[in-house]
């Protein structure tokens, strides 16, 4: 077990060195290792930090199959939080592929189960990750309700963060106004 933790350290730091393609199949070994043990919920970790990796490397199809399967074993069990985290890979894995109108599903559906997570800064990521995919169509009020979710939904916000949620406080204020 300890070799298999040194594996996945060594995976994350080759992510980190923008190592994207040793960094995948590390990740593999990881989580052929863990299916082979029947740890289904670390496979299913591992799996998606591969599909992640591969994502970043360009691989899109096998991306996909590894999220696709790092969801199933997450469903499996019953790891919403990881379910939530894999939909929003998803949802980014679609929108590197320019298919926004799917990956906008995934986001959504994803923040739908992070609601039932706690963990507030993954929920804030995923509703930004949306707003910005929504900026970028133009889509001005869908994007500015996801920007405004999104901090909401925050425990820690920046400066330019606050900023932004003291102006969207603003401008919802000014839109309720003139309706």
């Amino acid at each position: 077990m300890g070799e298999l933790i040194q594996f996945q350290d060594r995976a994350a730091e080759l992510y980190r060195a923008g190592r994207y393609e040793e960094s995948a199949d590390n990740f593999g070994q990881v989580a052929r290792a863990h299916l082979a043990q029947g740890n289904w919920a670390e496979a299913a970790k591992a799996l998606n930090n591969q599909g992640v990796c591969l994502r970043q490397a360009a691989r899109f199809e096998e991306a996909e199959k590894a999220l696709l399967e790092a969801r199933d074993l997450f469903q499996k069990n019953n790891d919403v939080c990881g379910q939530a985290q894999t939909l929003g890979n998803l949802g980014a894995l679609c929108e590197s592929r320019h298919d926004d109108a799917r990956a906008i599903e995934l986001y959504r559906e994803a923040t739908a189960l992070l609601e039932k997570c706690s963990e507030p800064n993954l929920t804030r990521d995923t509703w930004l990750a949306l707003a910005r995919l929504r900026l970028r169509r133009r889509e001005w009020l869908p994007a500015m309700a996801a920007y405004d979710m999104g901090l909401s939904s925050a425990t820690q916000l920046s400066a330019t963060q606050r900023a932004l949620r003291a102006l969207l406080k603003v401008a919802r204020r000014m839109l309720s106004q003139s309706a």
